[in-house]
């Protein structure tokens, strides 16, 4: 009789020791771990010069600068916040709003691709940094463009840069296609040349008003500038049928070529 309890007494001492640690595992199993408390460090005023730019633009393919100032003003329009690079670091300042609701773009839209004054907060955690501007003035002697007017205002005696003028349309010469950079893209938007011969390509951009300051031919591995009312031209050699499409920077306005 003695040996038969042996067993029993033995499983009641197992539950003994082992079940109450059991059970409070149990209660903690679904209770998160606690996190650590993000500390910011308190909140700083600054005033630096740098540049207004189009992050999308200016990391993917390093576009900044007054020849991407309306490209980078089509992309804040379509939903793109602005940043701030900061000329003497070099760091990129994403902007944010001074508060709830508001539009970081709204104070700088005006400037963008333009060397500017600011002056706002800057916000931190950790390494990461973002900008909220409270004024912003061009610092270009030739105007005195604020981000509170989209109207450059011309300073007395000194003269405000105008973009080269238009030249009258020259006929293109036998094997030169001309295409134009217009408000409404690459016009025509589909050039046909022939097989097996080579042609030129002459573009001219007309306006400011596009993102298509330059043309990316990426089946050919190819890029380049299309500054403002200069013919550009595009040498192709002898293609075989078929079709070569090309792009602004931004894959945004298309054209091609097609080759029969």
């Amino acid at each position: 009789m003695r040996i038969r309890l042996l067993p029993i007494l033995g499983a009641a001492l197992f539950l003994a020791l082992y079940a109450p640690s059991t059970r409070a595992h149990d209660r903690n199993a679904g209770t998160p771990e606690p996190t650590a408390k993000v500390v910011s460090p308190p909140p700083v005023q600054v005033t630096m010069i740098g540049e207004i730019i189009d992050p999308q633009c200016y990391f993917t393919h390093a576009a900044r600068g007054k020849e991407h100032a309306s490209c980078a003003r089509t992309c804040a329009r379509g939903g793109q916040d602005l940043a701030f690079l900061d000329e003497k670091s070099g760091r990129v300042y994403p902007l944010v709003a001074r508060g709830h609701g508001q539009n970081p773009n709204d104070t700088v839209l005006a400037l963008a691709g333009e060397r500017a004054r600011v002056s706002g907060t800057v916000y931190r955690i950790g390494q990461d940094m973002v900008l909220a501007i409270e004024n912003a003035t061009a610092t270009t002697a030739a105007s005195v463009r604020t981000a509170s007017s989209t109207t450059a205002v011309r300073p007395t005696g000194d003269a405000l840069p105008t973009p080269a003028p238009a030249k009258a349309k020259a006929k293109p010469k036998a094997g030169e296609f001309a295409i134009e950079v217009t408000p409404q893209g690459f016009v025509p938007a589909t050039v046909t040349i022939p097989a097996g011969q080579p042609a030129v390509l002459v573009f001219t951009r007309r306006t400011n008003e596009t993102c298509a300051t330059e043309a990316v031919f990426s089946g050919l591995n190819r890029k380049v500038d299309l500054p403002l009312n200069r013919p550009v031209r595009v040498a192709l050699g002898p293609q075989k049928a078929g079709r070569i499409d090309y792009a602004c920077a931004m894959d945004m306005v298309h054209g091609a070529v097609v080759v029969r």
